[in-house]
């Protein structure tokens, strides 16, 4: 009787540590993703700090977004790295649809990285008009659609 008195109190103070293990990754992706939205810092340690963000809380689509915008801002800071960098917020914003995928924000965001990197007007018009599915009275959408007619 002892023996499962120990075992139940030992699954307890299991099922206690892994939920403060997640208390703390999430809030430490907090803290690397606030330290992250500092003007001073620049891009290279902001990538870093949302990098380690996104390694703790992978689950978390705002992240991945964060991620991805960083790597779109580092293209127009190196243009000779700027395909790797444009296929890293592809990648980032995929990720970021894959966990939210009514979002209209990830799927403009992940249709303007593949524009910029294979420069289609006619593919990204057509992902337009998908993204405005999801939020057909969006303005932004009808004006990059207005831009490229």
């Amino acid at each position: 009787m002892k023996f499962i008195i120990l075992i139940a109190k030992l699954s307890s103070v299991l099922t206690l540590c892994i939920l403060i293990q997640y208390s703390l990754k999430q809030c430490l992706a907090d803290i690397y993703q606030i330290r992250a939205q500092s003007k001073q810092r620049s891009i290279d340690s902001k990538l870093y700090l949302i990098t380690k963000a996104v390694n703790l809380n992978s689950h978390n689509a705002e992240l991945h977004e964060s991620l991805g915008q960083l790597y779109l801002d580092k293209t127009s800071q190196t243009p000779v790295n700027t395909p790797e960098f444009l296929k890293n917020a592809i990648t980032s914003f995929q990720n970021a649809i894959q966990l939210n995928p009514t979002n209209y924000k990830y799927h403009l965001l992940l249709a303007h990285s593949n524009f910029k990197l294979d420069n289609d007007p006619e593919k990204f018009i057509n992902k337009l008009s998908i993204i405005e599915k999801l939020d057909p009275h969006n303005e932004i959408i009808s004006k990059y659609k207005n831009q490229l007619r």
